[in-house]
């Protein structure tokens, strides 16, 4: 499911329980190449909170492995190729592969995430919270218990 973000698209994605692939203005051409626009208070689906990026990666090195109880990340590669594995609390798996800066995945919370790099892959991630320790699960067996806690948020 691909989303182009405006005021309507933006209401309903505020509650996004799946992942979904969004795609970034872009401005330029083949000659002299292209910008790819996020204007965080319009075409954003959460107010950007924190950014981060990761960079300089071993082919196929492996990152990630953790899901976030509140946290949701726009995950965007702008160098290389990423692909992400996705795990929720309804035993679905979803697969993608990332390597057009002109789109970003939506990675709603209680997602578990799994990043396999390219050689010198740069994935820059968009967060709608702050760090905080607290909201990480780190371990998969608690992560896959949740499933099973009738509080559990996606259930």
């Amino acid at each position: 499911m691909v989303f182009v973000f405006n005021s309507t698209i933006f209401t309903r994605t505020m509650n996004q329980k799946k992942p979904s692939i969004i795609q970034f203005d872009s401005i330029g051409g083949d000659i002299e190449g292209y910008i790819s626009v996020a204007e965080f208070a319009r075409s954003m689906p959460f107010p950007v909170k924190r950014v981060y990026w990761v960079h300089s990666t071993p082919d196929n090195q492996e990152r990630g492995n953790h899901a976030n109880l509140e946290n949701k990340t726009i995950v965007v590669c702008l160098n290389g190729s990423v692909e992400v594995q996705l795990d929720d609390l309804k035993n679905n798996v979803f697969h993608y592969k990332l390597e057009n800066p002109k789109e970003g995945l939506l990675i709603p919370s209680n997602h578990w995430k799994k990043f396999v790099f390219s050689e010198n892959a740069v994935l820059l991630c968009l967060c709608s919270e702050k760090y905080l320790e607290a909201d990480y699960i780190r371990d998969f067996k608690i992560f896959t218990r949740m499933k099973y806690d009738k509080k559990a948020s996606i259930v």
